[in-house]
This record gives C-alpha cells, sequence and structure tokens, in this order.
C-alpha cells in the first residue's frame, strides 16, 4: 500500500482536516445527516406546493392541532357525505364555533 499523507499526521491533524473538511461541507450544503436532508425536503415540499391554487382560494395559512383519531374518522366520513374536502368542511366547522360564539357573547 502507497504512504499517504495522512499517514504521517498526526490525530490532532486528522482532526483539524477532518473540521475543516466538514465546515466545507457545511458551507456548501452538502452536509450529510438527517438535519440536512429534513431541511432539503422541507425546501423542496415548498416548491410542490401550488401557491397560486392557495392564493386563490385564499388558504395560504396553515394550522395544525392534535385531535382524538374517532374524531378525524367523522369528519371525514362527514365531509365524504356532504361532498366537500376535509379543508373546507374544517374550515366551514371552524367558522360555525366561531359564529356561535360571538352569539353567546353578546
Amino acid at each position: 500500500m502507497p504512504n499517504t499523507v495522512e499517514d504521517d499526521l498526526t490525530p490532532e491533524q486528522l482532526d483539524a482536516k477532518f473540521a475543516k473538511m466538514q465546515a466545507e461541507l457545511h458551507s456548501a450544503r452538502l452536509e450529510r445527516g438527517a438535519t440536512m436532508r429534513k431541511q432539503k425536503e422541507r425546501a423542496q415540499h415548498k416548491k410542490r406546493v401550488n401557491s397560486r391554487l392557495l392564493r386563490a382560494t385564499g388558504r395560504d395559512q396553515l394550522f395544525t392541532f392534535r385531535v382524538r383519531e374517532d374524531l378525524i374518522k367523522r369528519c371525514k366520513e362527514v365531509a365524504k357525505e356532504r361532498g366537500e374536502k376535509i379543508a373546507a368542511w374544517m374550515e366551514a366547522a371552524i367558522e360555525a364555533a366561531i359564529e356561535q360564539h360571538e352569539r353567546e357573547k353578546t
């Protein structure tokens, strides 16, 4: 096996060389790892979302929350029965709840 320059380096020099390589990869956004992969996936997802359609419907904000599994099932069933998309049905349900709250306040 041929003798390379790395064979002559001390452990500290190898660590410094490795750190420099990692910094170069990070600055070029080529770093390996789950964090970088997730960041790239999020960026790609944002590019795939049809912003024009979202703006046209007025639905350009994300509003998420956790609910019980049975509630999800019931909401999907009702939306399907009404022939509506789940987002539109949920929006109408939230608006109805807000209107009821406003009536109760006065």
